[in-house]
């Protein structure tokens, strides 16, 4: 089965506690009825404090696909290495080892692929198997690393490179969030504000005669749920992707995904619950909502909290924070499983059974 190594982590150098953004967004937002109940979105965020790819300023003026591509390239260029070179060294590996990479990234453009710069920059074999996944969203950590442990069963001596990488402040609308030309401020790009940061995330995944130690990936698996298209996207505009982030998010989650959870287990686990749920947290109100459908208390889904209280929703890298965080904690004993669930785009979701 395939070999999952410890998680790498990066971050943009631009931190900024929830408390100060929610100061700037003040600042700025018109008054008139409703701004006080628009701005709480910030407390009620459950996040401490994010990094973001650029300084506040950079964010309050107009930028186009031009000015966002280039950022997107520059520091997640950076980010992307960082994750990788911190990915390699902790499975104890060298950048020749590596049989193939994915790269996941939901939140700009790069042509060639930001995985193929990576590998000018860090001087990888020529020959590797190349995967850039684009439009997964949320869910694309989870969906990265069944990808990845598809490559490893059907090569069991390789080693493949997963890196999630988003810069979400980036598709941030200053002119839609604050209401400028008289709309009144957009109460959803207010939300993405209030909730999305900037990071990324790395492992190695390898096949099972290869010789790596660490977690084993029993199983993984996708769902889409039908005609959900409008729960969650990005809808093309002249000059930025406008975000869809449907308000029955939470109820849908909480209306779902016992069933989900308990038909994977059902065929992957035996019918037994895992011994951990690493969740991605969508935000408070969905991790509320994976709380309500499944019946947990709040310390089962610690990792998840931590993850949404130190860096906000990075996206598809946020789950593998939360993985992060669980075994740093030694929250997943020897022979104990996990299992790692995320939402995204489609209305989808991924799922993977991993055992320590």
């Amino acid at each position: 089965m395939p070999i999952l190594g410890p998680v790498a982590t990066a971050l943009p150098p631009n931190r900024l506690p929830q408390t100060e953004l929610r100061t700037v967004a003040e600042a700025i937002i018109p008054d008139g009825p409703g701004k006080a109940d628009i701005l709480e979105v910030f407390g009620n965020a459950r996040i401490d404090a994010r990094n973001l790819a650029q300084p506040v300023p950079w964010y309050l003026e107009r930028h186009g696909h031009k000015d966002r591509a280039a950022v997107f390239q520059s520091v997640g260029l950076d980010l992307v290495e960082e994750a990788a070179t911190g990915a390699l060294a902790a499975a104890k590996l060298e950048p020749s080892d590596l049989d193939g990479i994915l790269l996941v990234s939901t939140t700009g453009l790069a042509t060639p692929s930001l995985d193929a710069r990576l590998m000018n920059r860090m001087a990888l074999r020529p020959d590797l198997a190349r995967m850039p996944i684009w439009g997964l969203g949320c869910a694309g950590g989870v969906g990265g690393l069944n990808r990845a442990a598809d490559l490893a069963r059907g090569n069991p001596d390789g080693h493949y490179l997963l890196v999630c990488m988003e810069l979400c402040s980036l598709l941030f609308d200053i002119e839609r969030a604050m209401g400028f030309g008289g709309a009144g401020p957009d109460k959803k790009a207010v939300i993405a504000a209030a909730l999305f940061g900037d990071g990324a995330a790395g492992l190695v995944v390898s096949g099972d005669d290869s010789g790596a130690n660490g977690l084993r990936h029993l199983a993984g698996r996708s769902h889409l749920f039908p005609d959900t298209e409008r729960v969650m996207g990005w809808d093309v505009q002249d000059h930025n992707l406008d975000v869809v982030l449907s308000p029955k998010i939470p109820d849908l989650v909480a209306r779902e995904m016992r069933g989900l959870v308990e038909s994977f287990l059902r065929e992957h686990n035996r019918g037994q619950p895992a011994d951990r749920l690493i969740l991605h947290p969508g935000g408070a109100k969905v991790v509320d909502a994976y709380e309500t459908a499944l019946g947990l208390k709040p310390e089962a889904l610690r990792p998840t909290h931590e993850a949404l209280r130190k860096q906000g929703n990075m996206s598809s890298p946020t789950v593998l924070f939360a993985l992060k965080e669980t075994l740093d904690a030694g929250l997943l004993r020897k022979g104990q499983r996990g299992l790692l669930g995320a939402l995204g785009p489609g209305f989808a979701s991924e799922m993977a059974l991993v055992e320590a």
